[in-house]
This record gives C-alpha cells, structure tokens and sequence, in this order.
C-alpha cells in the first residue's frame, strides 16, 4: 500500500507507509478492505512541508485579530485548492445519490486548526471552487482535537 502524500501545495510524491505518521498505521491498514484511499497531508510549516515566509509568519506573530483571520483564510483556501488538485490529479468520483465516492477531510491535533479554518471561511472563497467541493466533500473528522481549538472569541 502506497500513500500519496503532498508535503508542498501542488507537488506530489510517493512515499511508502512507514513514512506516515503512526497515528494513521491502523487506518491504512483498514483502508485498504473498504476501498478507502487515504492521503496524507503535512500541513504548512510542519517538518517536511512548505515553510511560512516571514509575511506569513509576522501575521502569526502580529496581534490584530483581523490579521489572524486573513492568515487562517489563507491556509484553509490552500486546501480547498489542494483539494481539486488531488480530485483532478486522482481523478476522484464526485458524490453519488447514495453517497458513495467524493471525500472526507480528516485533521489530527493541531492540523485541525487548518481544517476548522477551511470549513470556517468555504463561504468566502471563489464560487468556482465552492460549486467544485460541494459536489465532492461527505466530511470533515476530526481527531485528537482540543477542546481549546473549539472555543471561538468574538
């Protein structure tokens, strides 16, 4: 068993599974039995994957809320876009009447953060996009999430 994994937006390479996270072991190892592929996704800055510039990473660093929501905006469109790459690239089935096909976004730990802000901000982003996942997207799960990442300020 292979997984595809996009460590920079737009690149791919194969890599074999003893590269994966040992949190994802056992759900490769029943992916495989249902017909499920997974892709492993090394969020922005995390070992391997692209790093923040420093613009990017002086808006982590700022203290202006509105700042930190272009910031999360951003990351969460990256996916969306990664997203349509891997559906044309993979050439995923779209959604069926029976829900079978499309995908699901699954985020561990802090890698949640990037996906709440990819749900958070889908409104925003450019109809194209929207009209693309909408037609692809069954669900987002989350995974060893803390609560704190839940708890919103206004």
């Amino acid at each position: 068993l292979f997984v595809l994994r996009l460590c920079r937006p737009y690149v791919q390479s194969l890599t074999r599974p003893h590269l994966v996270p040992e949190t994802f072991l056992r759900v490769l190892a029943k992916a495989k039995d249902h017909g499920i592929r997974c892709v492993s996704l090394a969020r922005r800055d995390y070992r391997g994957s692209t790093p923040f510039s420093e613009t990017e990473l002086d808006q982590l660093r700022g203290s202006h809320d509105a700042v930190h929501r272009t910031f999360l905006r951003e990351r969460g469109l990256e996916i969306a876009r990664l997203l349509i790459v891997m559906i044309d690239t993979l050439s995923l089935p779209p959604l069926d009447e029976e829900r079978r096909g499309g995908l699901s976004l699954m985020a561990w730990s802090f890698g949640n953060i990037t996906m709440f802000a990819f749900a958070h901000f889908f409104p925003t982003y450019p109809q194209d996009i929207q009209d693309r996942l909408k037609k692809y997207l069954k669900a987002l799960v989350v995974y060893g999430a803390r609560i704190s990442f839940l708890v919103c300020r206004s």
